[in-house]
Parts: C-alpha cells; structure tokens; sequence
C-alpha cells in the first residue's frame, strides 16, 4: 500500500526550480498560474520537498494499493468518483429528522438533519451511459448509485446477494426512466461492529445524541468479520462527512466474488475500490441486528406532488420568461431612443439610409445591433450594403460599425479591400485593429504572403498581433522566420510564442525553454503550455516519476 500526495500551490520560481531539479518536467508540473504534481509518500524527493517547503499546500492524499493487495483482499470498500447525476424535487424524495432549530442555534449549527430516503429520485434527463455502467447522484442529503440496464442484468443473472433495484421517476409525470436503476444495497451494518480508522473529529447531535464522524480521503472503515456472512453487499451506517456542515455517508461494502464480477464486465470505472480492513471484534458473539434498506415504491399520491411542483415549477418559469422578455424589450427601447438621438445630432450620418435600404430588402431593423443579427445569416445580402456606407460612412466610429460586420459569413470575399485600407497610410489604428479582426475570423489562407508582410511591417503598430496569431492559426512556414524575430519585441512576444506553439514542431522546443521561467506570467505560461503541447505530440513524458 502506498500513499499518493496531490499538491496544488501558487507558482513560485524558487518551487518550479526545486521540482525540475528533482525530475520533474517543467510542462507537467506548471498549470497556468500553479504548480500541480503528484508524489508518493515513498518517494524519497518527498522529503527533500518538505524540507525547504514546509508550508506546501497538499489538496489530496489517496490510497493506492498494490495488485497482490487487491487479489489477496476478500471484501472491499467501494467509493463513487462519478456524481454527475442530479435529482429533482428533493424534498418529496428524502425525510428528515431533528429539525428543532432551538438546538441547532444553541451549538451554533444546523447541520444535523438526519435524512432518510422515502421515494424514488426523480430527475429530468435520460442518462447517457457511455463506457460507465455506473453513476452517482450527490444531494445535500444522502449519496445514491444508479446503474443502466445492462449493469442491472448482469448483477440479476449472477445470483449475487443483499441489493434490490428501484425505479427512477422522470420530473413531469412521475413515469419510469427507462435503462436506469437505483442501486440499492439492502443489509445495514449496525453502528456497534464499525470503527472509522483515522477520524479527524467526533461531533454529536444535540436532538438525538447521534455521533457524527469526521472523515478525510485516508479514513477507512474497519468491520468486524462477524459482521460479513452471505451477503455480497453491504452498507454501512451513514455517520461520516467530511465536514461538520456536509451531509453524512456510508461506506458501500462488496465481496470479493462481486468485485470480480464488476471488474470482468468493466464496471469498474466509475468507482474506487480499496481492500476492506475487517477485524475481529472479540469475544461479544451477541446476535447482530442488521438494519434494511427498502426499495421504495412509486404510489398514487406521490405522483400526484410531483405534478404539482412541475406545475408550480413551470409557472414559475413562464413568469421569469416573461420578466426577461419585458427587461429586452426596455433595453431595446432605450437603444432605439439613443439611436435616434445620434441620428438627429449628426444629420450627415449614413446609418438612417443603411438601415432603409435593408428594410427595402425586407429585413426589419430599428438598431444597429438587429443588423449584426441579420448579418450572421444573410452576410450574402448585408456586406455589398454595408460596403457602399463605409465608404460613404463620414464619421470614424460609423466606419468601424460597418467593418463589424465582415467578421461575418461572406467577409472572406472582401479581404483584399480590407488589406488595402489596412496598409494605407491614412488609416488610423483603431480602424486597422478591427480590419484585423475581420481578416483573422475570415482565416483565408490565399492572402499568406500579404499576412507576413503586414506582421513584419513595424508601421502598422499592435494592431498586427491579430495576423501573428493567424500565422500560427493557419500554419503558415513562410511566417515563421518573422514570428521568431517577433519573440525579442515585448509587444508581440506573447502572440508569437501562441503562433509558434501551433506548429507543435520539435525543432521550436529551445524557444519555448528560453521563457519557461520568464518573470511574465503570460508569457511563462505560454511557453510552458507550448511545451505540453510538444509533450503530446511527441511522447516526451519522461522524467516526472511522480505523475
């Protein structure tokens, strides 16, 4: 059995220096603006670590046995890792107990609202079951498993013992979902043969007086052997969180014959499964009182609460919806009001013709921004008008609206216009940033050689970084000398590094290494992020005997 540490710190140069030196590979050690590795709690870098970095932050420890430990174990912990599921009106599924308040407040919480499950969960979608047979729903009350049918079938046709199956409800009518079952496994292990290894804290309800254990991702259950019998599955009681405030769980207990049977149909995948540490309690051989877990069952009444809360669900959605509607119609108003007001200021404005003549065409605009929503469509109809009024358009902010628009379906065809107006002297910088922008959604390849003239051209200021990073979009070689050249300018550094990262080309790795600790956040985690890409695309992963 070993231990795996995950560590999950801010970027330091001093950390990233002590971890390469170590072995570990800058590329996968760095994310973004964070040091992330993992380690074994028998690697002998662990205590190097420590040493000079005693407040590290370590965000996970998890147990990792060996194959012989798991062959030679014959009862198992389970764990679900998959809790994408979610449930629907929770309060007609689960009851709870010991919700006095007044005894809440006097211990200064109110987390000891015991739940129970009496209904079945409701959800709104059809699972998607994929490679996974499993899947866990986690509420803010209990923890469930529910398994597809094929799952369902393969645990009935077997012959194992101590689980039952129940139905899922879909949100609207209460019917059945098909292909998912709750996984319910029935015997409860009483309170009296389990012991939490490793609890952190104890705490107990001021109502019931029930113990409440704290647990962390190191805590196992230990089970009294006379406990286990013929059973296959079985469930602890739930009295474990991992936070005072967080809901209590159980541990899911399962034999060595239904492991087995889950790993040879890969059923497998979506838990994590570590031997059962069971001991022998002594000499109490009192009769053990097993608790039962009921399947519960989908009545009349019930079906009739769920329609209700659709019901009261779908009025209250309506009533949102119309909220919104009226919010876009207010703002759309005072948008026009504004439009108006502009046009009457500025009576040589062409935005007024613009938009009639697009209303000749038979599109209905009162704004600017109903244009751009016409434009995404029919860019076919809007460009050759749009133009026509820029080059009519007297005022520079009435200009940059209509280039707007060739980011568009269409745009591509406008491109050696657009390179023109560019390059030309007059041109000022925030009208060439937008043509840029325009050049770089279009991404029309047969303008390369105009590209790498413009990126090379010092002239035309930052607005180039847009076709720096369309270099590297489109991979263009003859732009590579320029991007290289780009990476001693600080401006265009950062685009520079992005571009060459596209290649994903070996022969740029000594680039890429020369900034792997540069002081610039960005440009550090550019370069650092290039250099994973390379360790994908390569197979370099060596070195990081930690991972």
């Amino acid at each position: 059995m070993r231990v795996r540490y995950s560590y999950f710190t801010e970027y330091t140069p001093e950390l990233a220096r002590c971890l390469e030196s170590l072995g570990f590979l800058p590329e996968n050690f760095v994310w973004y603006e964070y040091v992330k590795f993992n380690i074994y709690d028998d690697d002998t870098r662990l205590k190097i670590i420590k040493e000079k970095f005693p407040d590290l932050s370590m965000v996970q420890a998890k147990y990792k046995f060996s194959k012989k430990e798991m062959e030679s174990a014959q009862w198992f912990t389970l764990r679900p890792t998959n809790s994408k599921l979610e449930s629907r009106f929770a309060d007609l599924t689960f009851a709870g107990s010991c919700l006095q308040w007044q005894a809440a407040l006097e211990t200064g919480r109110a987390s000891y609202n015991h739940y129970s499950q009496r209904a079945p969960y409701i959800m709104s979608r059809q699972t998607k079951w994929g490679k996974s047979q499993f899947l866990a729903c986690s509420t803010y009350r209990l923890r469930a498993i529910f398994c597809s049918d094929l799952a369902r079938s393969i645990i009935e046709n077997s012959g194992l013992r101590g689980c039952a199956f129940a139905p899922v409800l879909y949100y609207k009518d209460a019917s059945p979902m098909p292909d998912i079952s709750q996984f319910i496994i029935e015997t409860v292990i009483p309170g009296d043969r389990v012991r939490i290894q490793g609890v952190k804290e104890k705490c107990r309800c001021p109502v019931c007086r029930r113990e409440k254990y704290i647990v962390d991702s190191l805590s196992r259950p230990v089970v009294d052997l006379n406990a286990l019998r013929d059973m296959d599955f079985y469930i602890t009681e739930a009295n474990h969180a991992v936070e005072r405030d967080a809901p209590e769980e159980a541990y899911f207990i399962l034999s060595k014959r239904a492991y087995t049977l889950f790993k040879e149909h890969g059923m497998t995948g979506s838990f994590e499964v570590f031997p059962l540490f069971s001991l022998d309690f002594g000499s109490d051989h009192r009769e053990i009182n097993y608790g039962k877990n009921e399947v519960p069952a989908c009545g009349q009444e019930l079906k009739e609460k769920v329609k209700e809360h659709f019901t009261a669900q779908k009025k209250q959605e309506q009533a949102e919806r119309k909220d919104s509607a009226e919010k876009c119609k207010a703002r759309a108003n005072k948008e026009k009001a504004e439009f108006e007001r502009y046009c009457e200021r500025r009576p040589d404005s062409v935005m007024p013709d613009f938009l009639q003549e697009l209303s000749e065409l038979g599109y209905r605009t009162e704004i600017f921004m109903d244009v751009v929503r016409i434009a995404r469509l029919h860019g076919d109809d809007i460009l050759p008008l749009a133009w026509k009024y820029y080059r009519q358009a007297k005022h520079e902010y009435e200009r940059i609206l209509m280039l707007s628009l060739f980011c568009f379906n269409g745009g591509g065809r406008y491109i050696p216009q657009l390179l023109q107006d560019y390059t030309a002297p007059e041109t000022p910088e925030d009208r060439r940033a937008v043509i840029a922008q325009c050049v770089f959604e279009n991404r029309a390849e047969e303008y390369a050689d105009e590209y790498v003239k413009i990126m090379a051209g010092k002239r035309y200021g930052q607005s180039r970084q847009a076709f720096v990073l369309l270099a590297g979009e489109l991979k263009l070689e003859n732009a590579v000398p320029v991007l290289i050249k780009l990476l001693d300018e600080g401006d265009f550094r950062l685009h520079a590094l992005v571009a060459l990262s596209a290649y994903r080309r070996e022969d740029f790795r000594p680039y890429f290494l020369r900034f792997k600790n540069s002081e610039d956040l960005q440009i550090r985690q550019a370069a650092i992020m290039a250099l994973q890409k390379l360790s994908q695309a390569w197979g370099k992963h060596g070195g990081n005997q930690g991972q």
